[in-house]
């Protein structure tokens, strides 16, 4: 018998992946200028080029985009990790409304538990988690609801974390969270280029009105 040596091959992304741009902040005309996180989801996905693709549930994009713009230009590379997760929470998926309110309240609370708003905040959030709207006017009413409290409670979380590691690491931990509940588990995420490994906080939220844990 003839014996064959094993070879082995280095496989050079950008030589096997020409198409997939690179993460940038905001919305692209196209791909040779860059790319959102919800943009190379969609590319991801087989779907046309723009950042609300039909293949991800329109709560949780929204998160995806604000975390995309928010991160420094050191770690928005690394959240292309999440977009076979993104992908696969499509619009029909149970409960994203309520997992995403909860994500962003828990970080609200986490970082900024003494603000004057967190209570009327919490009230919004547990509305939208405990109180799914039913017909299309009353879930498009829910988004705009919900993009506004995400908005708000990561700008709590920003204004509290001066540090530009921490930020990351808290931005990009709202929306694994939030996936972790998606996928019915709460385990650490993917690594998270130069700040370190990111994590799923799972400390409850103690004294409030309601169960965020």
């Amino acid at each position: 018998m003839r014996r064959t040596r094993a070879v082995e091959t280095v496989v050079d992304p950008s030589a096997v992946l020409p198409a997939l741009p690179l993460l940038a902040r905001g919305a692209h005309r196209d791909p040779t200028t860059g790319a959102c996180l919800m943009e190379y989801t969609a590319l991801l996905a087989g779907e046309p080029f723009g950042d609300h693709p039909s293949c991800t549930h329109p709560a949780l994009a929204q998160l995806a985009r604000q975390v995309n713009d928010r991160v420094g230009d050191d770690v928005r590379p690394s959240l292309v990790t999440r977009a076979p997760a993104l992908a696969s929470v499509g619009p029909d998926h149970p409960d994203v409304v309520g997992a995403v309110a909860s994500a962003v309240i828990m970080a609200h609370y986490q970082r900024a538990p003494d603000s004057l708003l967190l209570h009327r905040r919490m009230r919004v959030a547990a509305t939208l988690r405990d109180q799914p709207a039913t017909g299309g006017w009353a879930r498009r009413r829910d988004l705009v609801r919900l993009a506004n409290l995400t908005g708000a409670c990561l700008d709590a979380v920003e204004r509290r974390l001066p540090s530009p590691a921490r930020r990351d690491r808290a931005l990009v931990g709202v929306l694994d969270r939030a996936l972790a509940r998606l996928s019915g588990e709460l385990r650490p995420a993917p690594p998270l280029g130069s700040v370190g490994a990111a994590f799923v906080d799972l400390r409850p939220v103690p004294g409030g009105p309601y169960p965020w844990g």
